[in-house]
């Protein structure tokens, strides 16, 4: 026999024997500990080598080394991590906290490479009173969460990414294929850059699916926020951002958001809500569905310079205003599909179930496929359909575009179904061409055409079609 090959063998050998004598160490990532299976990723792939290894956690602790921990069964308590370059493999189980009064996992300041995966977070043993949260992520970096399950936090916040200020923010994180339910707040995002929320799920929650403040150049991908509800004085929002820029929001939906607050001059419901100091955030392919609430409520609110295309919206009721997209200044809208906005909230019923606040007794109704508050926007090739207004007495409006100021570019629409086609309170230096607009019943062109609110007058044709 060769010499290297009996050398080949010896080692395979050593390695054979090593492995059985030291059982706690070794575990085959296709096994399971009990029926927990093992697993640990990095970035999108599955590790399988870093898995087969790691320390078993068996109670609450605070981990100040280096290296790979496994769960070897429910924990009643907190973890903490206060060390760079930590894997944790949640393995199935569950970390609770029996007193209500503390977070689920906490990564302390300063840490960063922290991956945690696979398992539960849970405050239904004794729900938490004090706003605790499922995993607290404070000024850390390059942080990895995959297929964790935080739920029943409901005075507090599910998942929350806390930086101090534009000087030690939270970057380089990323959240994947994880749900987050019965939270005041879904996902909290302060001062974070340049990170990843994708495939991740916020529903049953009370104020918030996902808000970000003071966060900017973060990607948001195929992440859903579903019946969000309760009585809030200022907005229930499927997505929420504040001072925050340069965001994209790629495949996702907002779907049965909810304001049930009756004092109807704070009552505000938004599937995509932007705003104070919310510019160049990208909103593409996404979908809004089933907003309600007692005064305003947006399928997408956006602010300056925002870039609004191929998105879904349907199906909203307010008691005053209710617009698909509202749009300020600098913004672009192409392809977007806008139907069945009924701003009477007698419609709820169909459009929210099984949720359904009382409705006002009193206030107008206006109903605006897409409305424009400023000027220099491009709204192109979008499609708006069955816009109505449904008080029961007096008027109301229903545009399917509404202009109220100037120099905007509104081209090749098409909008049909609607009480009034297309509003335009001042056009002068905007350019209105190619817009088809079709079986609408207006008060004010029974033909039907582009109307100028300020001087009574109908715009058009410049190449315009109506029918």
């Amino acid at each position: 026999m060769k010499p290297q090959l009996v050398k080949r063998m010896l080692c395979i050998l050593t390695i054979f024997l090593f492995i059985q004598t030291h059982p706690k160490i070794f575990v085959n990532p296709s096994t399971t500990i009990g029926s927990r299976q093992v697993g640990i990723r990095i970035g999108n792939t599955l590790d399988e080598n870093r898995a087969s290894i790691g320390e078993i956690v068996t109670k609450s602790r605070t981990i100040n080394q280096p290296g790979n921990y496994i769960l070897g069964n429910d924990i009643d308590g907190t973890i903490v991590i206060a060390e760079e370059n930590v894997w944790l493999n949640l393995n199935g189980y569950t970390i609770f906290e029996s007193t209500g009064i503390s977070n689920g996992i906490v990564i302390e300041k300063g840490a960063r490479d922290i991956t945690i995966i696979n398992g539960n977070i849970d405050g239904n043993q004794n729900p938490p009173t004090n706003g605790a949260i499922g995993i607290l992520i404070n000024e850390a970096e390059l942080v990895n969460i995959e297929n964790v399950y935080v739920l029943d936090f409901p005075k507090g916040i599910g998942i929350s990414l806390i930086g101090t200020d534009s000087s030690f923010p939270i970057k380089g994180c990323n959240i994947k294929n994880c749900i987050v339910s019965n939270c005041k707040k879904g996902i909290f995002a302060d001062h974070v850059i340049n990170s990843t929320f994708a495939n991740v799920e916020a529903k049953d929650c009370f104020e918030y699916g996902f808000l970000l403040e003071n966060s900017r150049f973060n990607v948001l991908h195929a992440c859903k926020a579903l019946n969000i509800y309760g009585p809030s004085t200022h907005a229930i929002a499927g997505f929420a951002f504040q001072d925050s820029s340069n965001n994209l929001l790629k495949e996702c939906i907002a779907k049965y958001i909810v304001n049930t607050n009756n004092i109807i001059s704070l009552a505000t419901a938004a599937g995509f809500h932007f705003w104070t100091n919310s510019p160049n955030n990208e909103i593409i392919n996404c979908h809004a569905s089933s907003m309600s609430s007692n005064y305003f409520a947006y399928g997408i609110y956006a602010n300056d310079y925002c870039t609004i295309v191929n998105n879904h919206i349907q199906g909203l009721a307010s008691s005053y205003i209710a617009a698909g997209i509202s749009a300020t200044k600098n913004c672009y809208l192409e392809h977007n599909t806008i139907f069945n906005i009924p701003a009477d909230l007698n419609t709820r019923q169909r459009s929210i179930d099984p949720i359904e606040p009382a409705p006002p007794t009193t206030g107008p109704e206006k109903s605006y496929g897409i409305y424009i508050a400023n000027g220099d926007n491009i709204i192109r090739n979008n499609s708006i359909n069955k816009i109505t207004w449904e008080k029961p007495t007096g008027t109301g409006e229903a545009y399917g575009i509404y202009s109220d100021t100037a120099t905007n570019i509104i081209d090749g629409n098409t909008v049909d179904n609607i009480s009034s086609g297309i509003g335009i309170k001042h056009h002068t230096d905007d350019m209105f061409i190619k817009n088809i607009s079709f079986n609408n019943t207006s008060d004010f062109d029974p033909m039907t055409r582009a109307y100028d609110l300020t001087t009574g007058t109908t715009i058009g044709p410049y190449d315009n079609v109506y029918q």
